[in-house]
């Protein structure tokens, strides 16, 4: 889902799409590549926001399995490619479940700028 955002004070737009990612791995290389070509496309400010189901750091997630590089890169990835970072602030951890006898915390939701979105 998206929008577009008009600001009347200073006449500027910005796309706002809402995110929900895939939690499975054999479908998140599908769910990240057209945001590559969006990238590319999009001529105006542009916002991901919403649960991205993946963490940039080993240290956003306590509990569970352990991650593998290849689970945190897929969204590292994509800030290369359009030279964003996805600086959070707030919660630690924005997601629980008591998942096999053990609590698992992790930080699954985000909020990407565009480098122009400001």
């Amino acid at each position: 889902m998206h929008c577009t955002i008009y600001d009347e004070s200073n006449s500027k737009k910005c796309m706002i799409l809402a995110i929900y990612a895939p939690a499975q791995e054999c479908e998140k290389d599908e769910f990240w590549d057209p945001f590559k070509y969006f990238y590319n496309v999009v001529k105006m400010p542009w916002c991901l926001w919403g649960y991205f189901n993946e963490m940039l750091l080993f240290s956003k997630k306590i509990g569970g399995n352990q991650l593998t590089n290849h689970i945190v890169c897929q969204l590292s990835k994509f800030l290369r490619f359009c030279s964003c970072n996805a600086n959070v602030q707030g919660q630690i951890f924005t997601w629980k479940k008591f998942l096999r006898g053990n609590l698992v915390y992790e930080k699954l939701d985000k909020i990407i700028l565009g480098n122009d979105c400001l």
